[in-house]
């Protein structure tokens, strides 16, 4: 077990240090790939130690590096951040919209580049969504990664139709 750890971190070493090139011919090096794409960039987008560990953890990198070749665009994107943000502030989420305001909400209105004009009427529409969501049964034993879900694809859609640049 020591020795497949061993080999293990030689080789994030050795493969951080390398180059690869993806679809827009521009180069991104490991590190980046590791620490701005896959799973533990989408969990853990500022911090790099954590995301390059669950890369790691999680499948050796394989979606890291899979999400740089396919879709180098979506690493490091906004739509990324802001879905990472919902799922680590999901409770003050909660709560700033219960209230109608606050600064987790604000926060979460700037990451989806909503105009200001249109901030009130894209956060009342995820109150009004929330509200919803909270009425159903299902709610109180769905995880917080499925209503984090549930609540960055209301947003997708509010923020659509409020023309937003999420």
């Amino acid at each position: 077990m020591k020795f497949s750890k061993k080999l293990l971190s030689l080789f994030v070493v050795g493969a951080m240090s390398a180059g690869v090139s993806h679809a827009a011919g521009s180069t991104r090096d490991f590190g980046q790939i590791y620490t701005e794409c896959g799973l533990g960039a989408l969990i853990f987008p500022t911090n790099e130690i954590l995301a390059v560990v669950t890369n790691v953890t999680w499948d050796l990198g394989t979606t890291a590096v899979t999400s740089n070749l396919s879709s180098p665009d979506t690493c490091k994107g906004g739509k990324k951040k802001t879905a990472a943000f919902i799922y680590q502030s999901y409770a003050q989420l909660e709560q700033d919209l219960a209230r109608g305001e606050g600064q987790h909400l604000n926060n979460l209105l700037t990451l989806a580049s909503c105009p200001a004009e249109a901030q009130a009427t894209v956060a009342a529409g995820l109150r009004d969504d929330l509200a919803a969501d909270v009425a159903r049964p299902a709610y109180g034993t769905a995880t917080r990664y499925d209503q984090a879900k549930a609540m960055y694809e209301h947003l997708t859609q509010r923020a659509e139709a409020a023309a937003c640049s999420l």
